[in-house]
């Protein structure tokens, strides 16, 4: 999404008409951007994000050029539960319901026409980029920049966190568990 349009394309929509020489083609049309470009890359849940791209093109991609991410605006202005959905921004900044418009089930999006999911996703992209104008224009009157800027870097650490996994002790687990339930018992 740019000041002039958004725009979406369908990689893996089962009616997408990609060969799959087109769909290798535009993977590696996507990947190329979010190893090169230079653009900041606005999102809404950044965690979701960088952990599918990382999954999909390698966890080096999360490090390459710059993200935004508007739950993280979010979550530094207003942190009570329920505020972070884009639904929910939405409405709050612009007056209107944007997952209404097309009323989709995001569970089931592959059951719908194409065309139908490309212009959700567009609508999407559109208020991701419009949300995060807002979100900014408040974080800097509010002085809350490097507060943003810490838990952005947050995210990025703890997706690739999550991307390498963690190796986890039981015993060490289940000592805590006995140690703590009884602390919290008494």
């Amino acid at each position: 999404s740019t000041k002039k349009g958004s725009f979406s394309f369908p990689i893996y929509h089962s009616r997408a008409k990609f060969t799959k020489a087109q769909r290798e083609h535009v993977n590696q049309l996507y990947e190329q951007f979010l190893r090169e470009a230079t653009c900041k890359k606005l999102v809404h849940n950044l965690t979701f994000e960088l952990e599918w791209s990382g999954h999909m093109y390698g966890a080096d991609v999360i490090r390459a050029g710059k993200w935004e991410d508007t739950i993280a605006q979010a979550y530094v202005l207003d942190e009570r539960q329920g505020v972070l959905s884009l639904e929910t921004l939405c409405l709050q900044y612009f007056g209107i319901n944007v997952k209404r418009i097309d009323s989709l089930d995001r569970s089931r999006l592959d059951a719908y026409p194409v065309e139908d999911v490309l212009r959700y996703n567009g609508m999407d992209a559109k208020y991701h980029r419009l949300l995060y104008l807002k979100q900014r224009a408040r974080l800097k009157s509010e002085g809350l920049q490097e507060v943003y800027q810490h838990h952005l870097r947050r995210v990025i650490t703890m997706s690739l966190t999550t991307l390498a996994g963690v190796p986890v002790d039981q015993a060490v687990v289940n000592k805590f568990h006995k140690l703590y339930s009884r602390r919290l018992e008494k």
